[in-house]
Parts: structure tokens; C-alpha cells; sequence
């Protein structure tokens, strides 16, 4: 498990353009949250999603091969793996790729599930947004586009709505409800 940390950390924090993504992410949700919180709203949660939006998104389209980075073909798309091999998909899931993917989606899911409390919009947004992230990176030629990536973003959405769900139930069930006229009777 130390190798997958090393490798996401190594991902995450030697590439500069994932550092200026994650630092403009970090200034909009600061923006979002002073902007949330002067109106009296609650801020922590759409700030939060915000700044793993940006943070999901650095990662995601920006190149980590290096100068020698693979460029689109004539046909990007035809570069994509869109068949799953359910044979290997646990082992790939477990890989530090499919780890990455999976934890980065997993803060999408649960924040945005907060924000809208909507758990299957979000997860079909996620679900949205990884298929353009894959097409994005067919045609920019630095990362691999696969099914696979897809399957682990909603994997990581769904863990994250999940977690929104419980806890948005487990606070509905603690709050005091309004009591109505038949509560008298």
C-alpha cells in the first residue's frame, strides 16, 4: 500500500501543472466559500466540492508521461479501450490508477451529493463527466482512455454519494421534525 501512496503522491505533486490547478482550485473555494458564507449560507460543503473539482480535473487532464508523451493519432477515439476485460477489472481497480481515479472521484460524489442531495443525478454526473474527461484524453494523447478509468470514477462516485446518503439520512433521522396537527391526536 506504501507503493500506491508513493506513486499517487508522485503523481499529484511533481507535475506543475497539477500544483496550479489544485492552487487556483484551493482560491476558487475559498471564493465560493466567503462568497456562501457572507450570504449566510452554508459554504464548507460547496467550497469543498470545488476544490476537488479542480483537483479531479488537474489530475485527470494533465500530462504526467513527460516529454515523451504519446500525441493523438490520426484517430484519437480509436485509441480507446472501450471493452471491459471483467476478468482483470478487480486487479486494475486495485491498481494505483484505478486507486487514483477512485479516490478522486469519491469527494465529488459525497460533496456534491451534499450541495444538491440528489445521489443519482450526481452519480450520473459523474458518470458524465468521467466519459468527457476519457474523450478529452483521447484527443490530447496523455493519458490512457479506457472503460476501465470510467468504471473507477463512478465506482469512486458512487462510494462518495453513498457516504452523502448515510449521513444525510443519519442527520434527517436527529432532527426534530415539525410537529403537524395529527402529532396531537
Amino acid at each position: 500500500m506504501e507503493a500506491y501512496v508513493d506513486i499517487i503522491i508522485r503523481i499529484l505533486w511533481t507535475q506543475p501543472q497539477v500544483r496550479f490547478s489544485v492552487a487556483v482550485g484551493l482560491v476558487l473555494a475559498a471564493v465560493v466559500g466567503l462568497l456562501r458564507a457572507r450570504s449566510g449560507r452554508s459554504w464548507i460543503a460547496p467550497a469543498c466540492l470545488v476544490a476537488s473539482l479542480s483537483l479531479t480535473l488537474g489530475v485527470t487532464l494533465f500530462s504526467w508521461r513527460g516529454p515523451g508523451g504519446v500525441g493523438p493519432g490520426p484517430d484519437p477515439l480509436s485509441q480507446c479501450r472501450l471493452l471491459v476485460e471483467w476478468a482483470s477489472l478487480p486487479t486494475e481497480l486495485r491498481s494505483p490508477g484505478g486507486l487514483l481515479n477512485i479516490a478522486l472521484f469519491a469527494p465529488l460524489g459525497l460533496f456534491a451529493t451534499l450541495v444538491w442531495r440528489r445521489p443519482i443525478i450526481v452519480v450520473l454526473g459523474a458518470v458524465a463527466l468521467s466519459a468527457c474527461i476519457e474523450i478529452t484524453q483521447a484527443f490530447g494523447g496523455a493519458h490512457d482512455c479506457t472503460s476501465t478509468d470510467t468504471i473507477a470514477n463512478t465506482t469512486g462516485a458512487l462510494l462518495g454519494a453513498g457516504l452523502a446518503w448515510i449521513v444525510m439520512s443519519g442527520v434527517r433521522a436527529r432532527s426534530p421534525r415539525a410537529r403537524t396537527p395529527t402529532d396531537r391526536l
